[in-house]
């Protein structure tokens, strides 16, 4: 969106900071910094018809502020200013100075090559920031119109004139504000004078400027801005040096020396703005700076040396090589289509989201519009969908205007985490793309097919042999359709293939993650990504950072990465996470011995609390510990978290999540959560305090004070860790196991519940909800007669329920004697079929208990089971000789087993791989991976139906014979197999855990 600019004799009266005077008597402008208003000594003179205002700040720091207030008080989208300053250093160091201020600034360098068009963009209100500019450049500024200068100093009065020259050849004659710097306490005198010959002299300059002798007078050498690298407390000698004496700044305080943060950030390369100026689309319709709002658009190093543009605004974190600026709603996207603008527009309404961009779509809309590609990070219904789906309607509608008869497969490729979710994507696009052609007579092709069912690949194979819209599926049914794709029969063309969309990549690696191993495998070999190729858009609830790393962030390096999940957020900026175990009531001793450790006269600290009450109680513990602090609260503490980030005051701020979003406080050394908040949402919205250390790349971390018996707390922070493949916290693990167990007390009611699986097959329990026993009695440890108690044995495999869990039957016991339907059966199994096969032989049973074995009939034999638990409309049931499946049928479906075969043991036994878990808390592992060990491992060899493995008995517990591994027939193993496949935890501690439920384990209660 163009700025509106206003005609040259509009009203500046919006824009003006001092009051109008037509003469040059002296005045005090007044600005605020939070709540304290400041004056500054000033005067009015008028040159080349344009109003200049001299001010002179008593300090530099000052001098830094009162440039920042003038700027917040003005419209940046009505109002374009410009900093002039005489050195690029200087520029640099103004720039990261009004950054550290919460000003959007950009530099403006002369050996640029995109400058110019910059600047033209700029005038024309495409770009609505702050331009910071050296005398270099005020060649490009000339004839230009320009609202509002500031000069950050008064140049030699060539220079100056010069100034004026450039400047006032527009018709929309520009105001202007001149600081005076240099012996600040001596021209804070002058000023004060009040026969007003300063201000005089000062006129009379500008009024015969050819007079060298009395403008030298004026000028005053510009003194570097200059800040060293490390904590935001630190200051160079070359700044001391430069300072008046401290008894003259009336309290205003000189940082230490000691570095820890990293404020000089700004000032880097600009190369990528060429990009920028070949589509104003990019820039998008840029929204105003808000006093509410922390952004900069530094040049940033992020986490592992990536060093681009990051900026921290409307609530997200945004990354990226190219510059980044964001839009206000759709109607600011220029290279968007206007039918689609209108189509989305009504669509928004339809949900109630509005108009208004929502956070992520700010920065992304822009960006993908203009060919380049999108990771959307953040949780579910915050319009992750929508950062990419009109661009990629918008680009597939274009290139199929292009397509011929020759040509042939998908022009872009949505992949969905599941139908549902593909199905609700896949009506927004027929929405979308149905207005661009209306009566469907521009475009012969199919606009959209998708793909959900393995009975439909071959249909849609054939489609895909001429040109399509959009292809909408998920994980497994595009693996199943590239088989489809050979050199002979084509159906997906790398040349035409424009956009591919990953939507909730997290869930797809969660649900099915050897499928989406292979799924990413296929598309880095298929696709070409850049420039001219396909655009990459992936939307994701959890940051996958091996994932993208390794595989798809290296192909696309003009990729936007936009974060709105703050914790999420820390993984990708580097932010280091400590958590410490307390018991209830050590939390402020806990955090007075951290604070021990850290010299706050160097370091930024923040401490979160939950609530007010929280903050004053504390408050009053640090003092008493010998520890300055503040609260934040409320509003009020505003100002005191701007004095600390500005001044540097050696004290802790603790502040209440009720104030995340408004306290502005700038990179920070530590973050320290002292109690939990009431939600998880909550927690993890504190660490968007951390978003102004990825933006100036300062290191930082957080520590959480977690009591032990927050058990949801310390699951969900386990589990974020356990995602990220970061260090395992066994520690950590442990607890949640033990607090799982202490709550099951032995009673009547705890004997009814079933033995929890985790207990049985790992030893312990890490679910966040479970509801099963995690105690087991010392009944349920004995095995089986018929199990094998030591040494190897040989079993085929009946069935393979997860990747380490097998139903098997001994060879030499129960060896094959019959084949039905495919399936082996014992000499015992094909009598009970063949027996209860007859009518006459079935009778059904009139009440079974658990404990009872009864025959059922399952894929269409009949086989003995035993009844788990019986209720009035269903029987669960547990398969004896064939598997060890748990079914359920109805009453009228059991049958009365006879005696003479319920004298057999079952044969089904089941064999489990220790020590090999899913990386997950949850311990389930997904359907792909079970389907991979399945058919690669447990496959039949051609001419061999029933193939024969061996293990070797590791321990028996209950109805589980634990192995180390399983070894075929030729000698491969099964634990290698998962090794080398998968990504698993192998867990040393396994045969102490089960030791430890065998030693923990209790009668079982007698009124049971």
């Amino acid at each position: 969106m163009r700025r509106n600019g206003a005609p040259p004799g509009r009203d500046r009266d919006s824009c003006d900071f001092s009051p109008k005077s037509d003469d040059s008597a002296k005045k005090c402008v007044q600005f605020s910094l939070g709540k304290e208003t400041t004056e500054v000594p000033s005067f009015k003179s008028e040159s080349h018809g344009v109003p200049i205002t001299f001010a002179s700040p008593r300090s530099r720091e000052a001098l830094l502020d009162f440039m920042a207030a003038t700027i917040q008080a003005k419209d940046l989208r009505t109002c374009s200013i410009l900093v002039i300053c005489q050195q690029n250093e200087e520029a640099r160091q103004v720039k990261s100075e009004m950054g550290n201020r919460d000003i959007n600034t950009m530099l403006l360098e002369a050996d640029q090559q995109a400058t110019r068009q910059m600047v033209l963009l700029w005038s024309q209100g495409y770009i609505q920031q702050v331009f910071v500019a050296c005398d270099d450049c005020l060649e490009m500024f000339e004839g230009l119109p320009v609202d509002f200068v500031i000069h950050t100093a008064l140049p030699p009065v060539e220079k100056f004139k010069e100034r004026l020259d450039r400047l006032t050849k527009s018709e929309n004659k520009a105001e202007m504000l001149a600081l005076i710097t240099g012996a600040f306490k001596e021209e804070t005198g002058i000023l004060k004078k009040e026969n007003g010959k300063a201000q005089n002299s000062v006129v009379k300059s500008l009024k015969n400027l050819e007079n060298k002798e009395k403008a030298s007078e004026l000028v005053c050498s510009t003194r570097a801005l200059t800040r060293g690298k490390g904590s935001v407390k630190d200051k160079p000698e070359s700044l001391k040096e430069s300072l008046p004496e401290e008894a003259d700044l009336e309290g205003w305080q000189t940082p230490p020396e000691d570095q820890k943060v990293d404020y000089n950030h700004v000032g880097g390369s600009q190369c990528h703005m060429e990009a920028l100026v070949q589509a104003r689309s990019r820039l998008g319709k840029a929204s105003s700076s808000s006093r509410s709002s922390t952004i900069d658009s530094a040049r940033s190093t992020m986490a592992s040396g990536r060093v681009g543009f990051a900026r921290s605004q409307f609530g997200v974190l945004a990354w990226s090589r190219d510059l980044i600026v964001p839009c206000y709603d759709m109607s600011g996207v220029v290279d968007l289509n206007t039918t689609i603008q209108a189509t989305m527009k009504t669509m928004l309404d339809g949900l109630g989201n509005g108009h208004q961009a929502r956070g992520a779509q700010r920065y992304a809309w822009p960006h993908v519009s203009c060919g380049k590609s999108l990771v959307a990070v953040g949780p579910e219904n915050i319009g992750k969908t929508w950062c990419y789906l009109p661009s990629l309607c918008q680009r597939t509608h274009e290139q199929m205007l292009l397509c011929t008869e020759e040509h042939y497969g998908p022009i872009s490729i949505v992949v969905c985490f599941n139908q549902r979710n593909g199905n609700q994507i896949l009506q927004w696009i027929i929405k979308l793309l149905n207005p661009l052609d209306p009566g469907g007579s521009q475009i012969p092709h199919d606009q959209v097919v998708y793909l959900w069912e393995k009975g439909n690949v071959q249909e849609v194979a054939d489609r895909l042999s001429h040109s399509v819209g959009i292809l909408v599926t998920t994980p497994d049914m595009l693996v199943l359709l590239k088989e489809w794709h050979t050199k002979e029969a084509p159906i997906f063309d790398l040349d035409s293939v424009k956009c591919l969309a990953l939507d909730n990549l997290s869930g797809m690696m969660r649900r099915q993650p050897d499928t989406t191993a292979k799924m990413v495998d296929w598309i880095i070999q298929l696709l070409n990504f850049g420039p001219d190729g396909s655009q990459l858009f992936v939307t994701t609830r959890l940051w996958p950072g091996t994932l993208m790393q390794k595989s798809l962030l290296p192909l696309v390096p003009d990729v936007l990465i936009v974060f709105k999940d703050p914790l999420e957020a820390t993984v990708y900026g580097g932010a280091g996470l400590e958590v410490n175990l307390i018991r209830p009531g050590e939390e402020s001793r806990s955090l007075v011995q951290l604070l021990r450790d850290r010299t706050l006269s160097k370091e930024r600290i923040v401490v979160m609390c939950h609530t007010k009450e929280e903050v004053l109680d504390l408050r009053h513990k640090l003092t008493r510990a010998g520890f300055r602090s503040e609260g934040i609260y409320d509003d009020g503490g505003l100002t005191t978290a701007t004095q600390w980030r500005l001044q540097s005051l050696p004290l802790v701020l603790l502040v209440t999540d009720d104030m995340v979003d408004k306290v502005k406080c700038g990179p920070i050394d530590q973050l320290i959560h002292y109690t939990s908040p009431t939600s998880w949402t909550r927690f993890k919205f504190r660490f968007s305090l951390l978003y102004k250390n990825y933006v100036s790349s300062c290191p930082c971390k957080s520590v959480v004070l977690l009591q032990q018996s927050d058990f949801d707390r310390l699951w969900e922070l386990a589990d974020f860790i356990v995602w990220h493949q970061l260090p395992r916290p066994d520690h950590w693990l442990r607890v949640l196991s033990e607090c799982r167990r202490l709550k099951d007390k032995p009673s009547s009611q705890l004997a009814k519940l079933s033995l929890c699986d985790q207990m049985s097959s790992y030893g312990d329990c890490f679910r966040r909800y479970c509801h099963y026993r995690h105690i087991m009695w010392r009944e349920e440890l004995q095995p089986p007669a018929n199990y094998p108690g030591e040494g190897d044995f040989r079993f085929q495999v009946l069935n393979c329920y997860s990747p380490v869990q097998l139903a098997v039957r001994l060879n030499e016991l129960y060896p094959t004697q019959f084949y039905f339907f495919s399936q082996p059966m014992s000499q015992l199994g094909q009598e009970v079929h063949v027996h209860y096969e007859v009518e006459e032989n079935r009778r059904q049973h009139q009440k079974p208990k658990a404990g009872e074995i009864v025959i059922v009939r399952n894929l269409k034999r009949y086989e003995r089971v035993v009844v788990i638990q019986a209720e009035d409309t269903k029987v669960t049931v547990r398969l004896l000789d064939n598997g060890i499946d748990r079914l359920a049928y109805k009453p009228s479906e059991i049958f009365v087993c006879e005696k003479r075969h319920q004298k057999e043991p079952g044969q089904a036994m089941e064999v489990r791989l220790i020590g090999i878990e899913p990386d997950t808390l949850e311990r389930t592992w997904s359907t792909d991976m079970r389907d991979a060990v399945r058919s690669d491992f447990f496959n039949q060899l051609q001419g061999k139906r029933m193939r024969i493995f061996s293990a070797r008995v590791k321990c028996v517990l209950s109805r589980t014979i634990f192995v180390d591994t399983v070894v075929d027939d030729k000698g491969q193993d099964l634990r290698s197999f998962l090794l080398h496949r998968f990504h698993v935890h192998e867990e040393a501690m396994s045969m102490e855990k089960l030791r430890g439920v065998v030693n923990a384990s209790q009668p079982r209660p007698k009124d049971f």
